[in-house]
């Protein structure tokens, strides 16, 4: 009787095993960023993380003043050990390479420098940035090869603009150390 009773409890066992298995892989099967999100909450995570790969390009550069990369894992990398900062949520994304409806960004080389990175929106259908993409260009050439390209704030130059009073008794430059006597 002992035998019948070990069977009956493995048949028994047996399918709600193999059901938590399946929650188990299905959990892992996918990225997900937690609960789904609403079509707003996907619309301002992806115009976020968008923005802030944008901003950090234009922020943290190699020595050489480039951010190198093929790909948005590696940009993102470098950018990363370059000192920029992502929120969490914003990582989680790009380095799944998603946007926040689950659907993967398109990193879009269009020059040697010249690169635009894009979310399908919520109708998953490239629309090449019209629609309801979410579009950002950015340049990865040193800031002296882009000239034409002002940046996201239309602040490109980094060197100060010289002043020129006409008088040689005119202002000075200061030296940012002081000279010790």
């Amino acid at each position: 009787m002992t035998i019948f009773l070990r069977i009956g409890v493995a048949l028994f066992a047996a399918p709600i095993l193999m059901v938590l298995v399946g929650l188990i892989l299905s959990s892992n099967a996918a990225p997900s960023l937690g609960d789904p999100l609403s079509e707003s909450e996907a619309q301002y995570a992806t115009s976020r993380a968008l923005m802030e790969v944008e901003r950090n390009v234009y922020s943290h550069r190699d020595a050489d003043d480039r951010v190198p990369g093929e790909t948005l894992a590696e940009i993102v990398a470098n950018l990363e050990n370059f000192g920029a900062k992502f929120e969490e949520d914003q990582v989680d994304l790009l380095h799944q390479g998603i946007d926040g409806w689950g659907q993967p960004l398109i990193l879009e080389k269009q020059s040697e420098s010249k690169w635009v990175l894009r979310s399908r929106g919520a109708n998953g259908i490239d629309d090449q940035g019209q629609l309801d993409d979410i579009q950002r260009e950015f340049n990865l050439a040193p800031y002296s090869e882009s000239e034409t390209d002002p940046g996201p704030c239309g602040c490109r130059s980094r060197e100060p603009e010289a002043v020129s009073s006409g008088d040689p008794n005119g202002p000075q430059p200061t030296p940012a150390v002081k000279a010790e006597a």
